[in-house]
């Protein structure tokens, strides 16, 4: 279980824009699914005989919008870890820099040197407290993107049921089975694609802390 006693690594912009990228796709999918679910749904609402589809069509159609939802808040917690990130990287660079100073200044050391190493000690000390408070908001983003992603698994898992539940009642179908039985089966495989793009994020974040999904 990842803890706060591990490093906070920060995640450099490629690896950031490759997760978003693939956080995009998942949201793409989510469209995906309502609109084929839409279509069906006023295709069946043609139809008296095939309300029960119907009303399966109408649960995708929640179903999509609950994980684009889930899905925006993976968006937003990528860019605050990105701008985390970013402002760990520059402490990281000006903290190396007043060390360099720091050392420089030692060797050519009188009455106003040592006051300006006092200066210079002064902001590493506030440098150090600034790096704590953003890798413990790092910590929190990546835990709570973790969270999020077990979350939209198991919501990834509910609309295949649904998905399957739509295949059964296709069976049933006397007019356009293919149609519905189409749809059932799209669903399930937009959703199995969304599960494998979730799994390879949630595996990449944990592998940077030597974790198992």
């Amino acid at each position: 279980m990842l803890t706060i006693e591990q490093d906070i690594k920060e995640f450099n912009y490629i690896e950031i824009i490759d997760i978003n990228e693939s956080i995009k796709k998942i949201s793409d999918l989510s469209f995906k699914v309502r609109l084929r679910a839409l279509n069906t749904l006023i295709s069946s609402n043609r139809n008296e005989s095939i309300t029960g589809f119907s009303t399966l069509s109408f649960e995708l159609i929640q179903f999509s919008r609950k994980l684009e939802d889930k899905t925006e808040i993976l968006k937003s917690l990528i860019y605050d870890i990105l701008l985390n990130s970013t402002n760990k990287k520059k402490i990281d660079k000006t903290t190396d820099l007043f060390i360099r100073a720091n050392d420089i200044l030692i060797l050519h050391l009188d009455d106003k040197v040592a006051e300006s190493i006092d200066i210079l000690q002064y902001i590493q000390n506030k440098n150090q407290n600034e790096k704590q408070i953003i890798a413990g908001t790092l910590f929190n983003d990546i835990k709570n993107l973790l969270k999020n992603i077990k979350t939209i698994l198991k919501l990834c898992s509910t609309g295949k049921t649904i998905a399957m539940l739509a295949k059964i009642e296709s069976a049933y179908m006397k007019v356009n089975k293919s149609i519905y039985l189409q749809l059932a089966e799209d669903v399930s495989d937009y959703l199995t694609e969304a599960e494998t793009t979730l799994k390879s994020i949630q595996s990449y974040i944990l592998k940077q802390y030597n974790e198992k999904v």
